[in-house]
């Protein structure tokens, strides 16, 4: 019934994507009531998630499109 750390944060990111099963929930807030590390994980996810959605909801389309130069800088480190 208890599951992983690795296990509830996955939980914690899924949440918000797709959701959770009843028993996915269940086993969620029994870890979380029972491991400080995951519960801190899960706050700070929750507070990363909603800077980002306010920052993204806050920028016009033109102001979130990269331009051509930050592009290759992008593909060039990722070639790294």
């Amino acid at each position: 019934m208890l599951i992983s750390c690795k296990k509830a944060t996955e939980f914690i990111e899924k949440k918000d994507i797709f959701g959770l099963t009843k028993k996915e929930q269940f086993q969620l807030d029994l870890h979380v009531f029972l491991c400080a590390k995951c519960k801190k994980y899960q706050r700070l996810s929750e507070e990363l998630d909603h800077t980002l959605r306010h920052f993204f909801m806050s920028k016009s389309d033109e102001e979130l499109k990269l331009s051509d130069d930050k592009k290759e800088k992008i593909k060039d480190a990722l070639k790294k």
